[in-house]
């Protein structure tokens, strides 16, 4: 659904859609319905799929964070390492997942890891 406005001289001009639809390399494509797809992995709690400089991206929060069964020594370069290879094979995962379920050509370029918020108490005084 289009969005439309009158200019000051009468004429009309496009201001946007109303629904969650983004044109991606000539192809209309429905944000829901890959966040849908995303949430229907068991990793993920939720999901958010975006038009950043026309690429798809997923804004992905799991279920829980990811495991790895990789043990390195102390030193302090490595923890940076399993998060890194954990998040790696995460991804691979929902691109899998994805890709059994929807199109190639909506399939999010990027995945992005997102932590759960924590609710802050409000306290008044």
């Amino acid at each position: 659904m289009v969005l439309l406005g009158r200019r000051e001289k009468g004429e009309l001009e496009v201001l946007g859609r109303k629904d969650h639809q983004v044109k991606v390399n000539g192809i209309r494509v429905e944000l829901g319905e890959i966040e849908a797809c995303l949430v229907q992995c068991s990793l993920v709690a939720l999901a958010l799929v975006q038009l950043i400089d026309q690429k798809l991206v997923a804004f992905v929060q799991l279920t829980s964070a990811p495991r790895t069964s990789l043990t390195f020594s102390s030193s302090p370069s490595f923890p940076d390492t399993a998060v890194a290879l954990a998040s790696f094979a995460v991804e691979q995962t929902l691109r899998c997942f994805c890709l059994q379920r929807i199109p190639r050509s909506v399939i999010p370029h990027k995945f992005v890891l997102v932590g759960a918020q924590r609710k802050k108490k409000h306290i008044s005084c």
